[in-house]
């Protein structure tokens, strides 16, 4: 199985760990930037993961709104994603926040929302349409 690329603002690194924590327990594998994990230029190891990648889930929040590194990873996945190198990309909605949280490019494609705010009550992911 191809993996999981993982996006999200630092702030919420707290709930993210829990939900990976969740999906590596079931067996997924999942890609997290971490700092000097490889060495070398921090773009070229995204982009690099992101093409060995079929699906990516981008956490979102108010801390995503307007965040330049969101922006750019999403601007690659999305690049991916139209070039049918990734499969789907989900959202994951993990703080208050509204559309303007997703990052513009995959704003604009139908991709599925999942409201994941109440965690501790239960896993289950409940998809909120904000179109």
């Amino acid at each position: 199985m191809s993996q999981i690329f993982i996006s999200y603002a630092s702030e919420d690194k707290k709930i993210v760990d829990q939900i990976c924590g969740r999906l590596k327990v079931d067996g997924l594998p999942l890609f997290e930037y971490s700092e000097n994990m490889y060495g070398g230029k921090i773009s070229d190891v995204i982009e690099d993961e992101i093409n060995k990648s079929e699906i990516s889930i981008i956490f979102v929040s108010e801390h995503t709104i307007d965040r330049p590194w969101i922006i750019t990873e999403s601007t690659w996945l999305y690049s991916a994603y139209r070039k049918n190198a990734l499969k789907t990309i989900l959202i994951a909605k993990v703080g208050p926040c509204d559309e303007s949280a997703i990052p513009p490019l995959i704003r604009s494609e139908n991709f599925y929302v999942f409201d994941l705010i109440d965690i501790k009550n239960h896993y289950c992911p409940v998809k909120v349409n904000w179109y």
